[in-house]
């Protein structure tokens, strides 16, 4: 029964992963990758995921009132957004060597970002930009030093600002919530950012309907 079940379970989220790549006008993963590894050795650099992103982001269908908030994403991404896109091939592999076959494996995530809703992908790259202003030494990975020091600077800069809802948000994120960690106690990319996006709606009203942007200023 239980096979059963898993079996049922893989097969919907096969149709649904097949049906969101025939939505951008390709037939299947394989042709997906092969119109994007333009050099074709078999993994996928960030320059290759920046021309993948914005294929998604320019044939994902939208509401007209978010025209303008995707052209926004879009004009991010066609003037060189490196650091963003070397940061998300490590939300697709935590080594950031992104082969066919965990491409495919990506896909089938329902959390995979290339059919996130548009405001629930601008919170990821917001949730990137603050992965970055926590990895202090820029190695790739925070530190419990780096993220209560980081912590404690945003708190200072509170003090001389106006709270508002996503400060109020961040003030709940705690180190040790992250049961993820590995043996170096550390968080990694994919660990930060997956806290922040599965409160993306929380986030979005915060940052971008009920608030200014909390890093404006920093």
């Amino acid at each position: 029964m239980l096979r059963s079940l898993v079996g049922s379970e893989m097969c919907i989220r096969d149709r649904k992963m097949a049906s969101q790549v025939e939505s951008l006008g390709l037939g299947s993963a394989q042709e997906l990758w092969d119109r994007f590894d333009v050099d074709h050795n078999g993994i996928l650099d960030h320059k290759e995921l920046q021309k993948l992103i914005v294929y998604c982001l320019e044939n994902k269908a939208s509401m007209d009132e978010e025209k303008e908030e995707r052209q926004e994403v879009l004009d991010d991404f066609r003037t060189g957004s490196r650091e963003y896109c070397l940061l998300s091939l490590k939300l697709i592999s935590e080594d950031g060597k992104v082969t066919f076959a965990k491409f495919e494996e990506w896909l089938h995530d329902p959390e995979n970002f290339l059919f996130y809703p548009l405001k629930k992908f601008k919170v990821m790259l917001w949730a990137l930009d603050l992965f970055c202003e926590f990895d202090v030494d820029g190695d790739g990975w925070v530190t419990e030093e780096e993220f209560n020091m980081s912590m404690s600077r945003l708190e200072k800069d509170l003090t001389y600002g106006t709270e508002d809802e996503s400060s109020r948000i961040l003030g709940e994120l705690n180190f040790a919530d992250y049961d993820c960690l590995e043996s170096d106690n550390s968080v990694s990319t994919l660990e930060l950012v997956t806290v922040i996006v599965n409160m993306w709606e929380r986030m979005y009203s915060a940052l971008f309907e009920a608030a200014d942007d909390f890093f404006g200023n920093l």
